[in-house]
C-alpha cells in the first residue's frame, strides 16, 4: 500500500487541476508553499516555423508505431487507494453555527498534510463558507470534515489555494498527517498522453467519480514575465461538478 505523501516505487502519479473541458497544472502556480494570510492573496496581475530538412533536402521521416507496439497505460490499485483519499469535495455555503445551506458544489485536491487544497477560482472564490468533505472508499460518499478558506488565487488562470482552518464545529485544526498528492510539471506533458480524472460531479450519486481521456491541446500565457503553459486541454469526459477535481498522469 503506498502511503500518503511517499512517492510509489511504481511511476509517480503527476496532478492536474480539472477547468471544466480543459485541465491547468498547479505547478504553474507561483508560491505553493502558501501563506496562511487573512485575506487571499491575488498570484497574478511569435516567430516563423522553421521547416526541417535532411542533409540531402528531403524532410525527415518519422516512424510511426502500430497500437500492438503502444503500451498501455493504467492506474494500479495502490494508486487509486492514494489518491481518492486526496480528492475531496468542496461546497460553497452560506450559514453558521452548524446549519448551512449549499449554493454549489466542485472537487479539489490536497496538495500538503497541512491541508493545502487546489481548486477552481470559479469553485471557491467568493464563496461565504467553504465545506470540505472528504471519503476514504469510492463505495461511501464524501463526509463534512473541514472549513477551508482561500489563501491564494488567480481569476485568469481560474485557480485558487484553499487551506483547512477548522472542524465543523468552528474549532481552530491544524493538520499534519492529511493525505495528499504532490504537483507535477507541466512541461513534461505530452500531446496523447492519458489522464485520469477524479471527481465529485454531483449527478447520478454523491460518490467519487472517474473517467480517462488524453491531452488533447495545450494553451500558453505571459506568467509573471516569462511565456508559460497555463492550461493542459483534455477529450476527458467532465461533469460540472468535477470542476477544480483531480487529474494525474503517469
Amino acid at each position: 500500500m503506498i502511503e500518503p505523501g511517499m512517492e510509489s516505487p511504481m511511476r509517480r502519479a503527476k496532478l492536474v487541476v480539472v477547468i471544466l473541458a480543459l485541465a491547468a497544472l498547479a505547478c504553474n502556480l507561483p508560491g505553493l508553499a502558501g501563506t496562511s494570510a487573512s485575506q487571499p492573496e491575488q498570484l497574478l496581475e511569435s516567430g516563423q516555423p522553421v521547416e526541417q530538412t535532411t542533409s540531402d533536402g528531403q524532410p525527415p521521416s518519422v516512424e510511426v508505431p502500430s497500437p500492438s507496439d503502444a503500451s498501455v497505460v493504467e492506474l494500479s490499485p495502490d494508486q487509486i487507494e492514494r489518491i481518492v483519499p486526496a480528492s475531496v469535495q468542496i461546497i460553497a455555503a452560506q450559514g453558521s453555527g452548524g446549519f448551512f445551506q449549499p449554493l454549489w458544489t466542485g472537487s479539489g485536491t490536497i496538495i500538503s498534510p497541512e491541508g493545502e487544497i487546489i481548486t477552481n477560482c470559479h469553485v471557491a472564490c467568493g464563496a461565504p463558507t467553504l465545506i470540505i468533505r472528504l471519503s476514504t472508499s469510492p463505495d461511501r460518499p464524501p463526509e463534512d470534515r473541514y472549513i477551508a478558506e482561500v489563501t491564494h488565487f488567480d481569476e485568469d488562470l481560474d485557480l485558487a489555494i484553499l487551506r483547512v482552518v477548522t472542524d465543523m464545529d468552528g474549532n481552530p485544526v491544524s493538520p499534519t498527517d492529511l493525505p495528499y498528492l504532490e504537483t507535477g510539471d507541466s512541461d513534461s506533458l505530452r500531446l496523447g498522453d492519458r489522464l485520469f480524472i477524479f471527481g465529485y460531479p454531483g449527478v447520478g450519486g454523491e460518490t467519487i467519480t472517474f473517467t480517462t481521456g488524453s491531452v488533447s491541446g495545450f494553451e500558453s500565457a505571459t506568467v509573471a514575465g516569462e511565456m508559460q503553459r497555463v492550461i493542459i486541454k483534455t477529450d476527458a469526459s467532465i461533469a460540472g461538478g468535477n470542476s477544480g477535481g483531480t487529474a494525474v498522469d503517469l
